[in-house]
């Protein structure tokens, strides 16, 4: 976790005993990911100046002039996103208000301890999600690695391993499509770094039902792929270098309450 944190490319779980059976599918994940590292070499940016924007507040901060009741905000991200989500989850305040729900593609066996350590260095409570939890504010839920999360209409979270959705469990795109049947409008998005397009639809699920909508920066992503999906699919509202998406999100929950 800490060298994730500290900004690692990313890592693999140790193949599985002395003799791993497994070790060919980790031989094609290791390629993936290699291959998307000598993709990311970019040059420096200045943060501070890249800031590209794709809808415009309105004249009391709105995004297009039309203040929102926030109830819930979902968060994916892959490659990259630990420390990215680092970067969000440690700005949230205690009394935040709305549960947070997170998927951080991840295997089985890491995400408790990532759940951990992000509420180790956090205002607001972080834990791994758990089947038929009651999701209630003021607490960010982790999905766990090797299943899907769900938030149903009853307000509970609901695992299941249910197929793989674009060769990842869990999915940002099933996460973001449950919360949008539950939420409706009154939903934030946000798409962090990371390879492929998971959460691509279920950013245009929740733009249609009336959400709010962000992707990560280009500038700041590790690999920009599945916010660069999201963003093609001219349904993203704001796009924001990591470290602005935390005090955006913040920004238009306080404006909901006014």
């Amino acid at each position: 976790m800490e060298c994730l944190e500290a900004g690692a490319f990313d890592f693999l779980p140790k193949p599985s005993g002395t003799i791993s059976l497994d070790i060919e599918k980790i031989k094609i994940n290791l390629i993936k990911k290699i291959r998307a590292a000598c993709r990311n070499v970019k040059k420096s940016v200045n943060v501070s100046d890249a800031v590209p924007v794709s809808a415009v507040h309105g004249e009391n901060g709105e995004i297009g002039g039309t203040r929102k009741n926030i109830d819930a905000v979902v968060i994916g991200a892959s490659t990259g996103g630990p420390k990215a989500l680092y970067s969000v989850i440690t700005k949230f305040p205690e009394d935040m208000g709305v549960p947070v729900f997170v998927v951080q593609h991840m295997p089985s066996g890491f995400t408790k301890a990532f759940a951990e350590r992000l509420d180790s260095n956090s205002d607001i409570k972080v834990m791994e999600a758990q089947d038929s939890m009651n999701a209630v504010k003021n607490t960010v839920y982790i999905a766990p690695g090797g299943f899907h999360m769900e938030v149903w209409r009853d307000k509970k979270i609901h695992l299941n391993k249910e197929p793989a959705i674009w060769g990842v469990r869990p999915s940002v795109d099933k996460l973001f499509l449950s919360a949008s049947r539950v939420y409706g409008g009154n939903i934030i998005s946000a798409v962090l770094t990371g390879m492929g397009r998971d959460g691509a639809n279920g950013t245009v699920e929740i733009k249609k039902g009336g959400g709010i909508t962000i992707s990560e920066a280009e500038s700041t992503c590790t690999i920009y792929g599945m916010p660069k999906a999201a963003y093609a699919t001219g349904k993203v509202d704001l796009v924001l270098p990591v470290d602005k998406i935390a005090s955006e999100i913040l920004k238009i929950i306080k404006l909901g309450r006014r």
